[in-house]
């Protein structure tokens, strides 16, 4: 699989994730990572990687078997050792961005503050400046003291530190 890690270096991978690691799903949106979360069957999964070029991420053995290349069997059975898992395996960098929404995977974009004044808490609208929003689901999204954090726990919890 080490083919796959070098892919991902010279192209910015995109991800098909089955039933079997919904919560991958979201945390590769988070690291800036177009990820599908899908709840199809096994070929149309199939087809539609192919199609899109992207990589099928499973923990169906006999399903990553028939997909081939075109997938990587998750070993690990806990959260954080599949993440930490996928990161070393396709090289990612496990860092918080603000272009994938974690919700639906659409694209986030900068907006100006006044367009999103009644879409915000009060508090949340007068203490920041900068606010993203999807332009798939319009969530609103702006970088709180959480980020900070919640990136130092990622990388304790990965085991990457």
């Amino acid at each position: 699989m080490a083919y796959l890690a070098y892919v991902s270096v010279l192209k910015k991978m995109k991800f098909l994730v089955d039933t079997m690691l919904g919560r991958i799903a979201r945390w590769l949106r988070l690291f800036g990572y177009d990820t599908e979360y899908t709840q199809s069957e096994d070929d149309d999964i199939l087809y539609r990687a192919v199609i899109e070029g992207r990589t099928i991420l499973t923990r169906d053995i006999d399903f990553a078997a028939k997909a081939g290349k075109f997938a990587y069997l998750v070993q690990s059975e806990i959260l954080w050792d599949k993440l930490r898992e996928i990161v070393l395996e396709f090289n990612i960098e496990p860092k918080l961005k603000l272009t994938q929404c974690p919700k639906c995977n659409g694209r986030i974009h900068e907006v100006e503050k006044n367009s999103i004044e009644f879409l915000v808490p009060k508090y949340t609208f007068l203490t920041h400046d900068k606010f993203w929003q999807c332009k798939s689901c319009k969530k609103v999204y702006w970088r709180g003291t959480h980020v900070d954090l919640a990136q130092k726990d990622i990388l304790t919890k990965l085991r990457l530190e």
